[in-house]
């Protein structure tokens, strides 16, 4: 799962992180780049992609990263009662569907990637 960045800000006042709290995570998760190097030893060469921005995700081994997560993932059991079974672990997160048929299981799945 990648945290959108908007719906954890969202989430933020429910956990009474408004004001300059808010603004601080918000400001700590905006203008993020990330690009890739691939080193070949081999073959003597160097790949280097395009910085691009993030718009999803917060950053990795960070301190504020499972705190952020947990944010982010607390109200899943809750939102996707009755339509699935979510399976939470760490920082990992999954979720069962399942549906007596086709149609109902379509359905089940709009509405939760929806």
């Amino acid at each position: 799962m990648t945290a959108n960045h908007d719906m954890l800000s969202s989430k933020l006042p429910y956990y009474e992180k408004r004001g300059k709290v808010k603004l601080l995570v918000e400001s700590y998760l905006q203008n993020r780049y990330q690009g890739v190097q691939i080193i070949n030893s081999y073959l003597n060469s160097n790949s280097v992609s395009e910085w691009t921005k993030i718009r999803h995700g917060v950053p990795q081994n960070s301190i504020l990263c499972p705190l952020l997560f947990l944010v982010y993932i607390n109200d899943l059991p809750k939102a996707i009662e009755h339509k699935a079974i979510p399976i939470l672990f760490a920082d990992n997160t999954s979720t069962l569907i399942k549906s007596p048929n086709n149609i109902q299981f379509q359905s089940d799945i709009n509405i939760m990637f929806g």
